[in-house]
């Protein structure tokens, strides 16, 4: 009863940040004038460090659903890089069982090396732009010791997103290598300062969610 409560509390929580999130833009993605960069890309993920990974996953699909039932503009990646990042967050965690060993080599290391291969390798990148691809080597470097800390849980959910959500734009929207590289410096201070707000979002959402929850309780009783 306890825990259903708190679980509640906990959806009814991170609900309203992604509500919230979805209404913040903070600016124009490069390569394209029509698309802003929103706060709902690293709130959203948040779920799976709050729930299984099926229902992270239902969660996500049916916060996506309800965004675009309001009128929000999806972009060009549809929403599978914070599907993965999701995923990401539930699976890092969870290491007791072989099946979730398997799925956190295939997503922290196999989907990095393979987004890194298919950069590296593409037609349009050359010289310095290579080294691009070189932050999606963060997923793999911490898949090793990500679930003894939230903060590692953070970079890797976020550097996998921007791997997938980078070769989908790859293929999407026209850049130049010199575009590609210069972008190198501003993907750390992106992802870093993603990684350090989502970790106090998803602590104070867990903190709130256990408070609300023993008040409900005491009402209850």
């Amino acid at each position: 009863m306890n825990n259903r409560i708190q679980q509640l509390c906990s959806a009814l929580l991170w609900s309203g940040a992604t509500y919230v999130s979805s209404c913040i833009k903070i600016s124009t993605l490069v390569g394209s004038s029509k698309f802003m960069l929103s706060p709902f890309a690293f709130i959203v993920p948040l779920v799976g460090g709050l729930f299984s990974p099926i229902s992270s996953v239902v969660c996500f699909i049916a916060s996506w659903g309800l965004l675009h039932t309001l009128g929000a503009k999806p972009l060009v990646t549809m929403g599978i890089p914070t599907l993965f990042a999701t995923l990401s967050l539930a699976l890092s965690s969870r290491t007791n069982r072989r099946a979730h060993r398997l799925l956190n080599v295939a997503l922290h290391v196999l989907v990095p090396a393979f987004c890194m291969g298919i950069f590296i390798t593409h037609d349009g990148i050359q010289g310095w732009a290579m080294l691009y691809s070189a932050y999606w080597l963060v997923p793999i470097a911490l898949h090793s010791f990500a679930r003894h800390s939230l903060l590692a849980r953070m970079l890797q959910s976020t550097f996998l997103a921007h791997a997938i959500g980078s070769i989908m734009w790859l293929y999407t929207v026209p850049m130049t290598s010199e575009q590609w590289t210069t972008l190198i410096p501003l993907v750390a201070v992106e992802r870093l300062t993603f990684a350090v707000i989502a970790t106090g979002v998803l602590v104070l959402i867990r903190l709130a969610s256990q408070q609300l929850s023993y008040s409900l309780k005491k009402e209850i009783v």
